[in-house]
């Protein structure tokens, strides 16, 4: 079996949905261990 350092997706969430915010600036993101995430995208 590998570690963990050669697959480091392998115990990470499902991303199942994605929104921008209306002024496009922010991307939220909902997974499958019901984690939301805002991700800050304005540069």
């Amino acid at each position: 079996m590998r570690d963990r350092k050669s697959r480091p997706w392998r115990d990470t969430p499902n991303v199942f949905s994605v929104a921008f915010s209306p002024d496009g600036d922010t991307l939220a993101s909902g997974s499958d261990d019901g984690t939301v995430r805002l991700w800050v995208i304005a540069t």
